[in-house]
């Protein structure tokens, strides 16, 4: 099970938010967090688009009973 979650990246995006409310974090450290938080979700959201695409290469490969070599369409 991954150590840092959705959900704790969430909280930890919340927890910055009250801060700058209160005013217990700098402004560039927030910003910092914040741009950090913006590269993980873009990564997540390519890891999530390729196993969208290799679903549909397995859902091509049980189309066309298993005629298709699939090492090659997985690049393995």
């Amino acid at each position: 099970m991954p150590r840092n979650t959705n959900t704790d990246l969430q909280n930890h995006l919340f927890e910055v938010i009250e801060k700058l409310s209160v005013g217990d974090i700098e402004l560039d450290k927030a910003k910092a967090i914040s741009e950090v938080a913006k590269q993980i979700i873009e990564a997540k959201k390519l890891d999530h688009q390729a196993n969208e695409l290799k679903l549909q290469s397995f859902k091509l490969i049980a189309e066309y009973n298993g005629k298709v070599d699939e090492s090659k369409l997985l690049g393995g």
